[in-house]
């Protein structure tokens, strides 16, 4: 009887420390799913403010380079149209010089807005499509193969002896090569820098440039030939400003990505772009039956015309109407 109930105790006790081992085990579970489930909304949490701060940060990183890009392009557009207008301003003397007329010394303009006019097209075609990061295929690399481009062909132009003017010609058409490849870049990259009043701005300031940038390529090729009596001095003043600017665009300019300024959706749908690009026929279809875009293209293009005729000339009245 002894031996039956000490077993029966024995059991009993068992039992208990068997339901108590099974309390504390449910216990540990449930607290346990209670801080994986707070650990878990605090994650969630961090993850919704994390895009959060991270943009934050990049505005604020971001805000400084921005305006040292601008200040590039803006810098690199003014000695666009210096390098464009100093042939402009020693043009008598490239006549007397290789012995030809007007008509002839006209050509320099229509070789460089014939190759200027037909390439720019092709090099916002490759704008558009190009990715931040790779050097050739980047708005960053068009702009700085147009840059060196532009100004090795410049430097080049100054050595053409005086019987070859066909191969000045050639040169000329070159650089509108270089030149188209910068233009149609450049500015849909402000566009991404800055957005609302800022971009406004931005752009008002890149396009000043092209003034002054013509009214200094007068002012330096006119005092160049006229200290060194020669015309292919005043070509050889740009060229090492322009290898300058191409140092510091490839240390200082970041590229933005295209639509970044328009916010997330944009950007993204901009990257989708570039993956799966659209033919180029299907882009002037398109564009074709927008007819404010139509139409402002036609009066640009009239503008341009009517500007590059100045351009060339204006310094040669001016300089006949003196000694007349």
């Amino acid at each position: 009887m002894a031996s039956s109930s000490s077993l029966l105790d024995d059991s009993r006790a068992q039992s208990g420390s068997h339901r108590r081992y099974v309390a504390l085990a449910s216990q540990t579970q449930s607290d346990a799913a209670a801080n994986a489930s707070s650990s878990s909304s605090t994650l969630a949490s961090d993850e919704d403010e994390a895009p959060l701060v991270t943009e934050r940060h990049q505005r604020r990183c971001s805000g400084g380079s921005a305006y040292v890009s601008a200040g590039l392009l803006c810098l690199v557009n003014l000695l666009n149209y210096a390098d464009r207008s100093t042939v402009a301003a020693v043009l008598h003397r490239i006549k007397s010089s290789f012995k030809v007329d007007f008509k002839d010394s006209g050509l320099l303009q229509t070789c460089f807005i014939l190759s200027y006019m037909m390439l720019c097209p092709i090099f916002g075609y490759l704008g558009d499509r190009g990715q931040p990061g790779r050097l050739l295929f980047s708005r960053k690399g068009i702009m700085l193969l147009g840059v060196c481009l532009w100004s090795g062909i410049t430097l080049a132009s100054s050595f053409v002896p005086n019987s070859m003017f066909g191969l000045l010609l050639v040169s000329r058409s070159l650089v509108g090569v270089g030149e188209a490849s910068y233009a149609t870049v450049s500015a849909p990259i402000i566009a991404d820098l800055f957005a609302h009043d800022a971009r406004t701005w931005a752009l008002i300031l890149f396009n000043l440039q092209v003034p002054f940038g013509t009214g200094v390529g007068f002012v330096i090729g006119q005092l160049v030939s006229d200290a060194t009596d020669s015309w292919n001095s005043a070509l050889r003043v740009t060229p090492p400003l322009g290898l300058l600017c191409v140092n510091l665009l490839a240390v200082c300019f970041r590229e933005p990505r295209r639509g970044q300024s328009e916010g997330p959706a944009a950007t993204a749908a901009a990257a989708a772009a570039a993956i799966n690009p659209s033919r180029w026929l299907d882009d002037l279809r398109a564009l074709s039956k927008i007819s404010t875009f139509v139409l402002t293209t036609l009066g640009l293009s009239s503008v341009s015309f009517v500007t590059g005729a100045l351009a060339l000339w204006t310094p040669e009245m001016l300089r006949l109407s003196v000694l007349s």
